[in-house]
C-alpha cells in the first residue's frame, strides 16, 4: 500500500460536467495518492456539485476519505478494485461522517433542515437516547459517481449494483468503528 495523502488545503480543478459551478474550499481529507479511481480527483470532483460540496464543508463534517481503489497482490476485492472502478461504473467516490447535533437542537430555529425526512432517524443524540461522549451518534455518508454501465433499464441502477454498492458502504462504516474511530473525531466537530 502506497502512503495516505496528508491533508491538503488545495482548491480542486472543475469538472467538465460542472464547469460553472462555484468551486468551494477544499476541507482536509486523507486517502492513499495513488486511489486508482477512474476520477484523479474525486474530492475535488464532488466539491463541485453544489449539495454534495454543502456536505462535505460542513463544520460538522470530519474523516474525509478518498476510497482505495488500488488492486492487492492477494487479488481479493477484484470486483470493487477493478470492475466497478471504471468510466462506465464507479467514477468517484469519497466518505465521510458527519457529527448529528444533540437533540435540544435538532427543533431550534435557524438550525439547518435536516438531511432526511425521517424525524426517528434524525431525532438528534444526548445521554438520554443512549450516546456516549466517547462514541457519538453519527450519519456515515458515501458519495459515489455512477456512470451508465451500471443500469438494468436507462436511467435505474441494477440491482445487484445496489446491493454491492450497499455491502461496500456497509463494510466501509463498521472498518471506521474502530477501536481507534472516537479518537479521530475532532472536538470543534462534537456538538453540543
Amino acid at each position: 500500500m502506497g502512503p495516505l495523502r496528508k491533508p491538503t488545503a488545495q482548491q480542486p480543478q472543475p469538472c467538465p460536467q460542472h464547469e460553472s459551478e462555484q468551486i468551494v474550499k477544499r476541507p482536509n481529507h486523507s486517502g492513499p495518492e495513488d486511489h486508482n479511481q477512474y476520477n484523479p480527483d474525486p474530492l475535488g470532483h464532488f466539491l463541485t456539485i453544489p449539495w454534495a460540496a454543502t456536505m462535505l464543508t460542513d463544520p460538522a463534517a470530519f474523516d474525509i476519505i478518498v476510497s482505495d481503489r488500488r488492486l492487492v497482490l492477494s487479488r481479493e476485492h477484484q470486483f470493487v478494485r477493478s470492475v466497478m472502478s471504471s468510466e462506465t461504473t464507479v467514477r468517484a467516490c469519497v466518505t465521510f461522517c458527519l457529527k448529528l447535533p444533540p437533540n435540544e437542537e435538532a427543533g431550534q430555529k435557524g438550525v439547518r433542515p435536516p438531511i432526511s425526512k425521517s424525524k426517528k432517524l434524525l431525532s438528534g443524540g444526548g445521554p438520554e437516547n443512549g450516546e456516549d461522549p466517547e462514541r457519538p451518534f453519527l450519519i456515515y455518508n458515501v458519495l459515489i459517481d455512477l456512470g451508465v454501465g451500471l443500469s438494468s433499464f436507462r436511467g435505474m441502477l441494477h440491482g445487484g449494483a445496489m446491493a454491492a454498492l450497499l455491502d461496500e458502504a456497509m463494510c466501509a462504516a463498521v472498518n471506521n468503528q474502530s477501536s481507534e474511530f472516537s479518537r479521530r473525531i475532532p472536538p470543534s466537530t462534537q456538538r453540543g
